[in-house]
């Protein structure tokens, strides 16, 4: 099982087709199941879902292992375990990160040193659960502000109408006399 080239596919692709991967199927769910913890792990909820959207294979590898890229992250699979070996992402650089959680997952040789593209963008660390929740709680500040608003111009109203029975009442007093 050796690829030549660079294999890009989904791993809904990947599954759909037992047998004519070019890994094996324990590999390619190690893999999913690799992007998916670093996903929620690293707050990048603006990544795209691997699902939907591309992993690349590079070529692989004759002591049955394949590198796999998605975005900036990169990952070593041993095909008999299936262990999952997350990459520094440093580019170019093939050594094992030395952390799964932090936004700049680098080896020892490359601690201290800032690897573009992998810290987030502003708003990658929002979920549609957020959204949500911001605009429940906008759509209740502007119903109570609405509510406050006519409370006001009711407590007008009612002032208003006192005023306005008071002169009748001054009135009809004058006409009696």
């Amino acid at each position: 099982m050796t690829t030549a080239a660079p294999v890009q596919a989904t791993i809904t692709e990947l599954l759909s087709v037992p047998g004519k991967a070019p890994v094996p199927m324990r590999a390619v769910v190690a893999l999913a199941h690799a992007i998916d913890t670093d996903r929620h792990a690293m707050s990048l909820h603006s990544m795209p879902d691997p699902y939907t959207s591309p992993v690349t294979l590079l070529p692989v590898r004759n002591d049955g292992s394949s590198e796999w890229a998605f975005g900036p992250l990169r990952y070593v699979i041993d095909h008999d375990s299936p262990t999952v070996y997350r990459l520094c992402t440093a580019p170019g650089c093939k050594g094992e990160a030395v952390s799964t959680t932090s936004l700049t997952r680098v080896c020892l040789e490359h601690l201290g040193v800032l690897v573009p593209g992998i810290l987030p963008n502003a708003g990658d660390d929002t979920n549609d659960a957020d959204r949500a929740a911001a605009a429940k709680e906008s759509r209740t500040m502007r119903l109570n502000s609405w509510m406050e608003q006519i409370t006001e111009a009711r407590a007008e109203l009612d002032g208003d109408e006192r005023v306005l029975n008071s002169l009748r009442g001054d009135s009809a007093d004058a006409d009696e006399s």
